[in-house]
């Protein structure tokens, strides 16, 4: 009988306390800069190229997932749009999305923190179409009603690049990026 009632209550506390999470997000891209030489290859080419931009700009998402005591996981998506300034003062539209996985915790009091991957990162900047991979690492102060202010850091691993039709392999081409953003996470039931 004892074991019983641990049981229920248990269990009680855990469907009090879980829930699915539904988060949007807005955001501000504060800084993604990259200056290096990128290695490429075809099955016509090898070589290297060099790359110095840096770009700002809005961006907007959501992450949905499920939360049960504090911990969360579930599915991110991020999508941007900003300027890339080049390093000869010219100017292109950027795009980016990137569509993954989090995992995080939400402390009981102030502090919310996550870690993304993100197994689908695209970037399109002039006519080059980029693709890889990235790591987010979140962190959000949870002290208004309702909104969480979050300082996210995301690291990229560009590995394909496509410009003019013609696909390469990428290597050592690794933005990093700064981001602010509010969001609203709602926990359903």
């Amino acid at each position: 009988m004892k074991i019983f009632i641990t049981l229920a209550i248990l269990l009680a506390t855990t469907v009090a306390s879980a829930g699915i999470l539904i988060e949007p997000q807005l955001g501000y891209i504060l800084s993604n800069k990259y200056s290096g030489t990128i290695g490429l290859t075809s099955p016509s080419f090898t070589g290297t190229t060099t790359a110095n931009y840096k770009s700002t700009g809005p961006d907007y998402g959501a992450r949905l997932g499920y939360e049960v005591l504090g911990f969360m996981s579930g599915l991110n998506y991020v999508h941007s749009s900003g300027k890339s300034k080049n390093s000869d003062g010219t100017t292109d539209d950027l795009k980016s999305t990137n569509i993954g996985v989090f995992v995080g915790y939400k402390a009981p009091i102030l502090f919310r923190a996550w870690l993304a991957y993100n197994f689908s990162s695209k970037t399109t900047i002039k006519t080059n179409d980029i693709k890889g991979n990235s790591t987010e690492i979140g962190l959000g102060f949870t002290g208004l009603p309702f909104l969480s202010i979050n300082a996210i850091y995301r690291m990229y691993k560009y590995t394909e690049l496509t410009n003019a039709g013609v696909t390469y392999t990428a290597s050592n081409y690794t933005p990093k990026e700064i981001e602010l953003a509010i969001s609203v996470p709602f926990n359903l039931f």
